[in-house]
């Protein structure tokens, strides 16, 4: 939702507390461009397709606490 009231009162009607989302309001501060809003990846539907546990199976270059420069 672009649209910054709204969602505030959304917020409030769902029961959440609009100040520990601040961060996100702020994003429609000025508005935004119209989006659906929905980005697979190509390593999360390799991760379905194989039914794979964990995308990290499906990452060709996983990052890891001793390696995290690709």
């Amino acid at each position: 939702e672009p649209d910054r009231k709204k969602t505030k009162k959304r917020l409030v009607e769902q029961g959440e507390d609009p100040p520990q989302y601040e961060f996100y309001l702020d994003t429609r501060k000025y508005g935004s461009v119209p989006h659906g809003g929905f980005g697979m990846g190509v390593e999360r539907l390799v991760s379905w397709i194989c039914g794979l546990e964990s995308i990290k199976d499906a990452i060709p270059f996983p990052r890891t606490m001793l390696r995290y420069k690709p």
